[in-house]
């Protein structure tokens, strides 16, 4: 739909006042998603105004003449300009650069930016650069955050042993819950071969993988593996996986991660991956059952009451397996994409294959202009690469030595802002702009490489490039972003239904309405 909307948006453009025949589908839908567009877009239609780079002091002053040479800080302000004001990347766009640029897992560069400050809201859009300030505290959690991200990109060290853990729920700390000698017991159904969970409230303290002694203890991407039945229902039962926190003696279900139809009888294994950190637990839960009018469920929370004896539709949960961390290459694709021509020992060692200068130099100039998007002279990378000399030179090593120039780059002005810099071409700068609008993140190296040789902007080459683009998985940001933020989807918790109105309203059904 996406692809038909733009090409319908550019014959919308190039048409008569009149505007779209009204039997065209797309007349009604094109006036109204047409402003949304071009918000997003602003970054792309913003090149055709020049906004000077020497407002802002960056880390390229001989890319920007006027530039002041003081080092690599933003000033607690927003940046000045007679043009347009900049545009800087949002919370959610510094995530997708520390992704694209770093290799590194989307969820963790997710979780990474939400340490920065949220971004203010203009007319529902986070991209409006008169919205955008600049302050000291944005300064120290873009370093904050760029610091965990180099940290997670350049691990070191021997391959993470992967465990695989089985809780077994016919057994052990199940029994517990199935008496009812104390408040809140008594609330599940104990089988030959697994236990059986009536109503999602449950699962917040009886089968969280923390509560049978399964912690997750080391950051990385886990499999999940959930195996059970429906119990006492002839029609169906949803059986669902979700990610949270201990708080106090429950677990919070902050995040729906895995949901799964039960339409028979039989037993159903499912699977799902699941980004982790230490802290965090998954429980499974139940969904959609049926509840009896004579005999609520509510009830089986008193003292004396038995799950046992319950005539509802449930869940017999047989077992969770919990997998982990997995690790597909070693060193990891971080690793590789940052360091090339460098490899780790069996022991985790570094093995440099020419001297620490020489490879320093070049990583900088492989990663600095990916992240700026153009290319860059000579004596630019070789002024960013002399941060990391100097650290070898006091006997850093060289991983740490790496991180400053790195680092630099994450947090300079022209990384994190849109500036149409001198004497570069516009080429990169409407590639970095089509990029940020489509992926919400930098430009690949063929856009580059197109800016590159001036053809990017040609009709051909850009329809072409605009095609691809939106076939990259890459463009599901894009219609998520925007989705969320035009018809604030992103907010759709952030209160609550009329509990009278809508009794069978709760916090998991409102996350499997928001993940649907």
């Amino acid at each position: 739909m996406l692809r038909e909307l733009l090409h319908r948006i550019r014959g919308h453009q190039k048409s008569t006042p009149a505007g779209i025949p009204i039997h065209d589908p797309f007349a009604l839908l094109v006036p109204l998603i047409l402003p949304l567009i071009f918000v997003l877009l602003c970054p792309v239609t913003a090149s055709l105004a020049s906004a000077r780079g020497d407002a802002l002091e960056g880390i390229l002053a001989d890319e920007t003449p006027n530039t002041s040479r003081r080092g690599f800080e933003l000033r607690g302000q927003a940046p000045r300009s007679s043009g347009p004001p900049l545009r800087r990347m949002t919370q959610l766009e510094y995530a997708y650069a520390l992704r694209d640029l770093l290799h590194i897992d989307e969820d963790a560069a997710i979780l990474i930016s939400e340490s920065l400050p949220p971004e203010a809201d203009a007319g529902g859009f986070d991209t409006v650069a008169e919205s955008q300030g600049i302050s000291a505290l944005h300064i120290r959690s873009y370093l904050e955050a760029a610091n965990r991200a180099l940290d997670t990109a350049l691990v070191l060290g021997t391959r993470p042993k992967s465990l695989e853990r089985k809780i077994d729920y016919s057994q052990g700390l199940m029994a517990y819950f199935a008496l009812s000698e104390t408040f809140g017991l008594g609330v599940v159904k104990m089988l030959d071969d697994a236990a059986v969970q009536f109503d999602g409230a449950v699962c917040t303290y009886t089968m969280d993988s923390e509560r049978h002694y399964v912690p997750i203890l080391q950051e990385g991407r886990y499999k999940v593996t959930l195996d059970g039945y429906r119990h006492q229902a002839d029609s169906l039962v949803v059986m669902t996986l979700f990610k949270g926190k201990t708080q106090g003696i429950v677990a919070s279900l902050d995040e729906l991660i895995g949901s799964w139809d039960l339409i028979d009888d039989e037993t159903r294994v499912v699977s799902t991956e699941v980004f982790l950190q230490p802290g965090d637990l998954v429980a499974p839960c139940i969904a959609e059952a049926d509840v009896p009018a004579d005999d609520p469920f509510y009830r089986y929370f008193e003292a004396n009451m038995l799950a046992q004896n319950y005539t509802g539709e449930g869940v017999a949960f047989r077992s969770m397996v919990i997998e982990g961390p997995l690790t597909d290459e070693w060193p990891p694709a971080s690793f590789r994409g940052l360091l090339p021509g460098i490899e780790l020992d069996e022991a985790g060692t570094l093995l440099l294959s020419k001297n620490p200068e020489e490879h320093l130099i070049e990583i900088v100039a492989d990663f600095a202009p990916r992240a700026f998007g153009h290319p860059l002279s000579e004596r630019s990378i070789a002024r960013i690469a002399r941060l990391g000399l100097t650290a070898l030179d006091e006997g850093q090593p060289f991983v740490e030595a790496l991180r400053t120039p790195l680092l630099a780059i994450l947090t300079a002005p022209n990384f994190l802002y849109q500036i149409d810099q001198q004497g570069i071409s516009k080429d990169y700068d409407f590639a970095k702009r089509l990029a940020a609008f489509l992926w919400r993140g930098p430009p690949d190296q063929e856009l580059i490489n197109l800016a590159s040789q001036g053809l990017l902007q040609d009709s051909y080459h850009l329809d072409l490039q605009v095609d691809r683009m939106l076939d990259d998985p890459k463009n599901t940001r894009f219609v998520e972003d925007l989705s969320g933020q035009a018809w604030r989807l992103d907010e759709f918790r952030a209160t609550s239904p009329n509990q009278t109105l809508f009794p069978a309203y709760n916090s998991q059904l409102g996350q499997s309405m928001e993940a649907g």
